[in-house]
C-alpha cells in the first residue's frame, strides 16, 4: 500500500481522481493526434521515433434484441453467464485550495 499523511493528503481517493483527470486529458490529446495523422498522407506519418499505419477493422456483435425476437427473451436469458468486477466511483468531498 502506498504511504498517505494522516492529513490525507496523496490519499489513494485523491490519486485516482488525480490519475482519471490525466486520463481524459490524455485520451483527448490521443484524438487529436488521430485526427492530425488522418489528415497526412502515409508517407507523412512518420516522425522522428515512430511510424503510424492506420488500418480498418470491424467486428460482429450479437443484437440481443434481434435474437430475442426471433428465439424468445427466455431462450436468451437461459444462456447468459453472470460476471462480476469491482467498479470504483469517485465523489468529490472537498474542495481544492486552488478553487
Amino acid at each position: 500500500m502506498a504511504n498517505f499523511s494522516v492529513d490525507g493528503s496523496n490519499h489513494p481517493s485523491d490519486r485516482l481522481a488525480r490519475i482519471r483527470e490525466e486520463m481524459k486529458r490524455l485520451k483527448a490529446e490521443e484524438e487529436d493526434a488521430k485526427v492530425a495523422l488522418e489528415a497526412l498522407a502515409e508517407p507523412e506519418r512518420t516522425g522522428r521515433f515512430y511510424e503510424v499505419k492506420i488500418s480498418q477493422r470491424s467486428s460482429k456483435r450479437l443484437d440481443r434484441k434481434l435474437l430475442e425476437e426471433r428465439v424468445g427473451k427466455g431462450v436468451v436469458d437461459g444462456c447468459l453467464k453472470e460476471s462480476s468486477y469491482s467498479v470504483f466511483t469517485l465523489e468529490q468531498v472537498g474542495v481544492f485550495d486552488d478553487e
